[in-house]
């Protein structure tokens, strides 16, 4: 017969719990909080020694900064753009493609699957130089 653990193992294993997701918050929530507290930092603060975590006087003109003296609205817009058709793209041919997959046989089925396995199991990150590779022969690359 199995012993139920103790009133005091269970408080402990639950404090370690408790301690356990609160790491992964602060984990997940950091990079939200330096990109807020960078934009609000001045050139000097922003390269400082020892890290600035929090402007001291921040600095909110910066935000008004990136729309009068770049183009920062025309590059977000190309960026929605590239982004939204590269995702239709992707939906498009992937819902047909998964669509022959499930309903149609043929003899490269298990080869097809086979190969999506394969990429899915890389990281994206690890064919960053190829496309990089790509992107310059096609002249792409600074243009």
């Amino acid at each position: 017969m199995a012993r139920r653990p103790s009133q005091l193992a269970r408080g402990i294993e639950k404090q370690l719990t408790v301690a356990l997701l609160a790491l992964a918050l602060v984990y997940l929530i950091f990079p939200f909080f330096w990109a807020v507290s960078s934009s609000l930092k001045s050139s000097s603060e922003m390269f400082a020694t020892p890290v600035v975590y929090w402007p001291r006087a921040p600095v909110w003109s910066n935000y008004t900064d990136v729309f009068t003296q770049r183009p920062f609205a025309r590059n977000l817009l190309n960026s929605l753009v590239v982004a939204g058709g590269a995702t239709a793209l992707s939906l498009l041919v992937g819902s047909l493609a998964a669509y022959a997959l499930g309903r149609f046989r043929f003899g490269a089925k298990r080869p097809i699957y086979y190969g999506i396995l394969a990429v899915s199991m890389f990281p994206q990150i690890s064919i960053l130089g190829g496309m990089f590779i790509l992107i310059r022969f096609l002249g792409l690359y600074n243009h």
